[in-house]
């Protein structure tokens, strides 16, 4: 019941922090909405090193929002990226059908809220149609914001090959 209570704490203090600047999945959420929103989330611990999501998994019903700590990204034992608090993972679990693209791992203690698709689309059934309108066009942008930044990572890697071929 202790550890229950000390989650519980730790997980508020995160969202708190987290809050402070709000994450852009929940960007123009009313503060009664977004609230209502995370109670949603069921709080997990993960220990450094702890794989939170795996590729290969078959559960695709699932998202993950960062409340503290940091994790990797991580494909074909490729470092992608290191995201920490208020990062959200597996943001198209409304929608996604055809797996996951990386896995994500610990990179120290995170506590994480897990939102499950069933709930989270019984939760906007009995909202405006205008909030999960928001909550898509969010979704949207955070993909458009990886795309753009896979893209110039990617630009910089051609470049270095460009030039490591031109001084061989």
């Amino acid at each position: 019941m202790e550890q229950t209570a000390n989650l519980q704490q730790r997980v508020t203090q995160g969202l708190n922090n987290v809050l402070k600047s709000v994450p852009l999945l929940f960007r123009n959420f009313s503060p009664e909405d977004l609230r209502d929103f995370l109670k949603l989330g069921h709080a997990q611990i993960h220990r450094k090193d702890d794989i939170i999501i795996d590729e290969s998994s078959t559960e695709l019903d699932t998202a993950f929002l960062i409340v503290s700590g940091k994790a990797e990204v991580w494909k074909d034992e490729i470092h992608l990226a290191t995201i920490s608090e208020g990062d959200i993972l597996g943001e198209t679990f409304l929608f996604n059908k055809i797996g996951r693209t990386a896995s994500v791992s610990a990179q120290d203690e995170v506590i994480t809220l897990k939102f499950k698709r069933a709930e989270v689309l019984e939760y906007f059934r009995r909202k405006p149609e205008r909030l999960f309108k928001l909550f898509t066009m969010n979704i949207v942008e955070i993909q458009q914001r990886r795309i753009s930044t896979m893209n110039a990572r990617l630009l910089q890697l051609h470049k270095r090959l460009l030039n490591k071929d031109t001084t061989e």
